[in-house]
């Protein structure tokens, strides 16, 4: 799944956002996100966008990771 989004035009800030989902050997499952910034104002948002204290992927990650193992140990 991904999504970008555009602040005035793509030369200001565009920002781009996927999620990835890949097997693992031990039929896991491994999330990854990554988060691609271009634009004029790529370096002041950056500062801004990853500080742990405001990093909502780290809690959809954790929420998703309960839901997905909360269905699981459901099913078994």
């Amino acid at each position: 799944m991904r999504w970008a989004g555009t602040l005035g035009t793509k030369r200001v800030f565009h920002g781009r956002h996927s999620f990835v989902l890949s097997p693992n050997q031990d039929g896991t499952t491994r999330l990854t996100n990554r988060e691609e910034f271009s634009g004029a104002l790529t370096t002041l948002t950056r500062r801004l966008l990853r500080t742990p204290k405001h990093d909502g992927y780290a809690a959809f990650n954790t929420g998703l990771k309960q839901r997905v193992e909360g269905l699981t140990d459901s099913t078994r």
